[in-house]
């Protein structure tokens, strides 16, 4: 009797907690409260020297798309190794590489130029050219003298080494220059590095490694290395790396959650070692950032939670203020997934860091061989599709909040609106937040999103990389609602319109039609566009009519079409005339109309009219 009552309270006690309405989420955007600029620099990746396709021309539509304005080069460890004027590798270096697959100027000038991205070089620290010991600084003040004053690269940012707070990686056993020591790297950069590159260009930027952020490197009590070579050396920025999940899989919900949390704190405690020494302003370049940053490559790397993760790091970089990001990497192989305590969520039997998938057949890590097409967009890519959308030059960052720890809340001016980045870390759940706008520009947007998640991902399984998916939201009031589906990136971009005015003059000698569509002038001569966007006017004279010119909207020349880009009310006037009878024996453009109205101003007579 005791256990049927105590069923019966527990069963009531399950119905009324279902019933219990929940909390609706609410995202609430302060357009007040003004934070950092962002720039191109902010969306970037590595291209190794090594992957042949790192110069191959067909990517730069795929790098384009993915808005990459950075590129550091020549990658990773290997830049300690890497000879610029020989495009050579010494010969301690594991796998006996002889040359790079692509030379310095070769890159620079078929990709980094036609990308019109800015470059990030690191320069070698590690060997030289003989492996006898460290590098030689005049090798790199040397390269900066080449690419700034004999090529004219006007290349910014140079890095003394890659991760010099490790051992040097891929070294042939028996080869060491001599051990991590930070007051001989920090000495050496101050004594050496940075005055002869600044004496060949004294306009570039001297950067050194931070190791804050890399591996177990997150709190101020275990990292000595940054304490002591910002104390040493002299910089202009640092450099720091963010690989945090120390096996490189397999912990789904951690990379979400407590990885995704410590990026920040990461920043926050790289800014107070330098506020500490006399360098509160000084630039931060996050020059690589993935789940792991070796050993084990598998699905995990190429899964739509890492396609999040990435965007949160992103996205907290541009929060923070950094000046710099660089994912790893840009384009990769694909690496046969062999590691049997992979739990991590994915369809893959391979992994790869690229954005974009490598070509090449015949060899083990092959991504074509695996089914895989050269320049595939892996999930990274997709959330650098999105986030290109969001990380604006000349845009800043403002405040928004989430009272739903499922959903990681992002926001930014947007070409006179703004621009949402919403991250749903619920692999399970559709999240549906109330939006409120508060301290808004307007009171009405038009609202349109751009979603990249689980569900896109999933098609993958098949073999279809599928991109992210746009709909429109229609006008919105300062306060609406979204969907956020399970593991997605939403952009919910909230635009301004402005409108634009057609008047023909000679109506109804011709119409004006718009691209993007929205006039088609005489029956509509009025509609609303976003600021900043570009329309293209044609006019198409009636029969035996003609056109005779534009007048506004900086148009202004007799050509049939006419490009307007929309900043604020704009009106324009197209003026059409009969070709036959007296109007015939006129040159050039009829008089100045009087305009009263879209679609109604009419011209006064071409010639005097003839007494009868």
């Amino acid at each position: 009797m005791r256990a049927k009552a105590r069923f019966r309270v527990l069963f009531l006690v399950m119905i009324a907690l279902a019933n219990v309405p929940t909390q609706a989420a609410t995202i609430t955007v302060d357009a007040s409260q003004i934070g950092p600029a962002m720039s191109s620099d902010q969306l970037g990746t590595n291209l190794f020297a090594i992957v042949p396709d790192s110069g191959d021309t067909a990517f730069l539509p795929l790098m384009s798309s993915a808005g990459i304005g950075l590129i550091r080069w020549p990658g990773g460890s290997t830049s300690d190794y890497y000879h610029w004027k020989t495009n050579t590798y010494g010969p301690c270096v594991a796998g006996h590489l002889s040359n790079s697959a692509t030379a310095f100027d070769t890159w620079m000038q078929k990709i980094a130029q036609p990308l019109h991205a800015h470059v990030a070089i690191t320069v070698n620290y590690g060997t030289n050219p003989d492996c006898s010991g460290r590098a030689d600084p005049n090798e790199a003040a040397a390269w900066v003298n080449y690419a700034n004053n004999i090529k004219q690269y006007g290349i910014k940012y140079w890095t003394v080494g890659n991760e010099q707070y490790f051992p040097l990686a891929g070294l042939l056993s028996g080869y060491d220059p001599d051990p991590v020591d930070p007051i001989a790297y920090g000495n050496a950069v101050a004594t050496q590095f940075y005055p002869l590159m600044k004496a060949q260009d004294p306009t570039i930027k001297v950067g050194i490694d931070m190791a804050i952020g890399t591996n177990s490197t997150f709190t101020a009590t275990n990292d000595d290395w940054d304490k002591t070579v910002l104390a040493h050396a002299t910089y202009d920025f640092v450099e720091m790396h963010y690989y945090p999940d120390p096996q490189g899989c397999c912990d789904d919900s951690m990379l979400l959650t407590y990885w995704s949390d410590q990026i920040s704190k990461s920043f926050a405690l790289a800014r107070s070692f330098l506020i500490a020494n006399g360098h509160a302003d000084t630039p931060i370049f996050l020059g690589e950032f993935d789940r792991s940053g070796g050993g084990h490559v598998g699905h995990e790397t190429v899964s739509i939670v890492n396609a999040l993760f990435n965007g949160i790091v992103a996205a907290e970089a541009t929060k923070a203020g950094v000046k710099m990001a660089t994912t790893w990497i840009g384009i990769d192989n694909c690496f046969p997934d062999t590691y049997s305590n992979d739990t991590a969520y994915g369809w893959q039997h391979f992994g790869s860091y690229g954005l974009f998938a490598a070509g090449g057949t015949g060899f083990q890590l092959s991504c074509p061989d695996q089914g895989v097409s050269k320049g595939t967009p892996f999930p990274k890519a997709r959330a650098y599709q999105v986030l290109s959308r969001y990380v604006l030059a000349g845009e800043n960052v403002i405040s928004a909040t989430s009272t739903n720890s499922a959903i990681r809340a992002y926001a930014a001016t947007n070409r006179g609106g703004y621009a949402l980045l919403l991250v749903n870390i619920d692999g399970t759940n559709t999240q549906s937040p109330s939006i409120e706008i508060d301290n808004g520009t307007a009171s009405k947007f038009n609202a349109t999103t751009l979603i990249y998640g689980k569900a896109e991902y999933d098609k993958s399984k098949n073999g279809i990389w599928a991109g992210p998916v746009s709909s429109s939201l229609g006008t919105v009031g300062a306060s609406f609602s979204v969907s956020l589906p399970p593991w997605s990136l939403t952009l919910v971009t909230l635009s301004v319109s402005s409108p634009l005015s057609v008047s023909l003059i000679g109506n109804p000698g011709g119409a004006v039609t718009s691209s993007p569509s929205g006039i088609n002038c005489g029956s509509t001569c009025s509609a609303n566009f976003s600021p900043g966007a570009q329309v293209t006017l044609t006019a198409s004279p009636a029969t035996s009519w003609g056109f005779f010119g534009w007048n506004g909207g900086g148009c202004g020349d007799l050509a049939s079409t006419c490009m307007v880009t929309i900043n604020g009310s704009t009106s324009v006037t197209a003026t059409f005339a009969p070709l036959d009878g007296l109007a015939a024996k006129t040159s050039g453009p009829p008089p100045p109309p009087v305009d009263t109205g879209p679609g109604t101003a009419q011209p006064p007579p071409l010639i005097s009219p003839i007494p009868q």
